[in-house]
């Protein structure tokens, strides 16, 4: 599936290099809700518990094409100033972490009107911590999908954007305690987004 979503928007950029094709760049910002998950298991024992990510601001930019006017592809990067509470299990503690990413993204455009139109399409990306001292296992694969609508002006877009994301990263940590081994595993829940946008199209 993961391979699908990679391969589907260039593709399509290959197949259409000879087509009508309209170049875009802009940014947009939104905000994010995500869930930090975290299992611990000792001596034959289990158990969950989910650490909450405070509500963020998103800022980032984009470039991309517009082919025959349906297909939308687009090469962004994002910036999320996170606050990720009880990571580390301390009670009341907030810890800074930034997250970036890039992605490459696919929409299918369905037109509504002479200036509106909808959208829906793959994504995927990589997406790498940092601050706070966090390690390498917690960057890795991003991927998911958006649904969209956007208003077309002359040479400018504005936009709205609905994003679901699957994060692969996990940190597995083993040790031991009074003689008993212990696995402590943490995991990134689905993201969800939803962004503002505008648009310059060339």
């Amino acid at each position: 599936m993961k391979k699908l979503l990679a391969v589907v928007p260039f593709a399509l950029m290959a197949s259409s290099a000879f087509a009508g094709t309209q170049y875009f760049m802009g940014g947009d910002i939104g905000v994010h809700d995500q869930d930090w998950e975290t299992t611990s298991s000792a001596g034959g024992s289990t158990t969950s518990s989910s650490h909450d990510m405070a509500n963020t601001s998103i800022f980032g930019i984009q470039a991309g094409a517009v082919v025959n006017d349906q297909h939308r592809l687009t090469a962004g990067y994002d910036f999320k100033d996170v606050e990720v509470k009880n990571l580390h299990g301390e009670p009341g503690v907030d810890h800074d972490v930034f997250a970036n990413t890039v992605y490459a993204k696919y929409d299918y455009l369905f037109p509504v009107t002479e200036h509106v139109n909808l959208s829906v399409g793959p994504r995927i990306g990589y997406e790498w911590l940092s601050g706070a001292s966090q390690p390498d296992e917690l960057n890795g694969l991003v991927y998911g999908g958006q649904i969209g609508a956007e208003y077309r002006t002359g040479q400018w877009g504005f936009g709205v954007e609905g994003i679901y994301l699957i994060h692969d990263a996990e940190l597995e940590v083993n040790y031991s305690d009074g003689g008993v081994a212990h696995t402590d595993t943490v995991s990134a829940g689905a993201e969800r987004m939803l962004k503002v946008n505008v648009g310059y199209y060339f």
